[in-house]
């Protein structure tokens, strides 16, 4: 069963996730520690507040970085969930290149799919840091491309997706990869995810639709941090 923690702001909900990562950090032993990053619109916010000081206590330094999913266009574009990253963290932290593992997004989607998912069959993922969009999916996993992700329908680590209603190719983890993560954290924020977060908090029926139902994480139940 997830946990819901709510905060009157945003902020809040970046302090009480923040938390839970350095004591997840504090709690594994193994010298490399691999976090698993998001996009969307809140992940920069965040991003800028842990470089902002927020993140301190984090040995950035011991950790490895992963994506839960990427748009099909160049490190440099816009839409690039990397360039996001590289731009409000990775230049401004102490990460060793070789344990940046991003997504290629201007590869080929179907092999860079293969290829990431190859990856991710050698690696241990402690920690998933996920975001929920206002009509439920996370990552790049679509409430209504159930096919694509439903665990008994699909086993891909990885896969190529399409959004949609724009079109845009995605490359994303798939459900089997993220329940494979020892902890999965949601941050949500915006007066936009309410409704959503409102049916999660009551199990609604359409909450069976969403990909978070289904994820589940090898040592401890999801946990939502909300903040409006």
């Amino acid at each position: 069963m997830q946990q819901i923690h709510l905060y009157p702001t945003p902020v809040g909900a970046m302090e009480g996730l923040t938390a839970c990562l350095r004591a997840a950090m504090a709690a594994t032993p193994d010298p490399v520690f691999n976090l698993v990053l998001s996009g969307g619109g809140t992940a920069p916010a965040l991003f800028d507040y842990w470089t902002a000081g927020g993140g301190r206590g984090i040995d950035w330094e011991r950790v490895g970085l992963f994506w839960a999913d990427e748009r099909c266009v160049s490190a440099t574009h816009p839409d690039s969930n990397y360039g996001a990253a590289w731009t409000h963290l990775l230049s401004r932290l102490p990460i060793n290149p070789i344990r940046i593992f991003r997504i290629r997004g201007e590869a080929d989607a179907a092999a860079e799919a293969a290829r990431y998912a190859a990856i991710l069959e050698q690696r241990r993922l402690h920690f998933a840091l996920l975001g929920v969009g206002a009509d439920g999916h996370t990552a790049s996993l679509f409430p209504a491309q159930y096919q694509l992700w439903r665990p008994d329908m699909h086993k891909s680590l990885c896969l190529a997706v399409r959004h949609p209603q724009t079109g845009q190719c995605r490359v994303t983890m798939g459900v089997g990869a993220l329940c494979r993560c020892d902890r999965v954290a949601y941050l949500v924020t915006g007066g936009s995810k309410k409704t959503v977060m409102g049916e999660l908090a009551a199990d609604a029926v359409a909450v069976a639709s969403w990909p978070s139902r289904y994820i589940r994480p090898r040592e401890a139940a999801p946990v939502f941090f909300v903040g409006y």
